[in-house]
């Protein structure tokens, strides 16, 4: 179960769980499976699958897509590749507005990792 913690999130929860579903919803799925050398997979998810870093690496996800409102503070360390896009979770939002510039991360990026998108 997912606890409620005092955070800068616009809905203040933070999943401190390990398990799959947050709220009714699963917290991440694979959309397009790795190949055989770890790379080309393609993962849709939440916000909050950002939290469980050795799960992301050892799905090998190597680079980040998030667009969503507010900015996603990742550790240098942990060496992701990371697309940040400023966007409202509103049905007004221009989404084609920023279509060819993920396509153009997910090109690239796909090739020599797994990737995680967000929003």
């Amino acid at each position: 179960m997912a606890d409620k913690i005092d955070d800068d999130d616009d809905d203040g929860w933070v999943d401190t769980s390990n398990e799959d579903m947050y709220c009714g919803v699963k917290i991440y799925d694979e959309i397009i499976s790795p190949s055989n050398e770890g790379t080309n997979g393609l993962y849709l998810g939440r916000v909050h699958f950002l939290n469980r870093k050795q799960e992301m690496k050892d799905k090998g996800i190597g680079a980040i897509l998030s667009v969503i409102n507010t900015p996603v503070a990742l550790d240098k360390e942990d060496n992701f590749i990371h697309h940040y896009i400023s966007m409202e979770d509103d049905p007004d939002e221009d989404l084609f507005q920023c279509f060819e510039k993920t396509y153009l991360f997910i090109e690239e990026n796909i090739k020599k990792t797994n990737i995680y998108v967000h929003c």
